[in-house]
């Protein structure tokens, strides 16, 4: 087999760039003609075609490469109890371990405006929750005690190691 025929075979995917080099080498090339041979003919498709995951790279190990997957409920239901007390807001995550960013939103004059603080929690494992009491801002606090019916919605930043990140909403009316 000549140099050509095994360049071909490397640039077709038949053979590993491993076996590339020592075939060179086998046919007369020097070690580091044969190696610059390999890192020149590289191609995208081959390149894939020949990437072996580690150990740390397969699936369901460390943490995918996909969006997570958080959800968040609001489980006050009363103005009074919000005003006072503030709201309390489940979150969780579904498919891998993130960090969650909570905050209640209330709507104001027909926007929604940041109503709390923001509640970081780190490390959150995968298909569990976390409850949270979030202290409602001053003016929040006093169109609950004007409105009888005031929307709110807890918010929830879900961040993975990859920095994949996903925000959910879901609202709720106070009455």
């Amino acid at each position: 087999m000549g140099s050509e025929d095994i360049v071909g075979a490397y640039v077709e995917g038949r053979i590993s760039r491993r076996t590339l080099v020592r075939r060179l080498v086998a046919a007369g090339v020097s070690v580091g003609a044969a190696s610059a041979y390999a890192q020149l003919l590289a191609s995208p498709s081959t390149a894939e075609a020949k990437h072996v995951s580690t150990y740390y790279e397969q699936p369901g190990y460390y943490s995918s490469p996909n969006p997570p997957e958080p959800w968040v409920e609001v489980r006050t239901s009363k103005r009074k109890r919000a005003r006072k007390k503030g709201v309390d807001v489940r979150a969780g995550i579904d498919n891998e371990s993130v960090s969650l960013d909570i905050h209640v939103e209330a709507k104001r004059n027909g926007k929604w405006r940041k109503a709390s603080k923001v509640h970081r929690v780190d490390h959150v494992t995968v298909q569990s929750s976390v409850d949270v009491r979030l202290k409602l801002d001053k003016p929040t606090r006093k169109q609950l005690k004007k409105k009888k019916n005031v929307r709110v919605r807890g918010v929830v930043r879900a961040e993975d190691a990859h920095s994949n990140r996903k925000t959910v909403r879901s609202a709720r009316k106070l009455t």
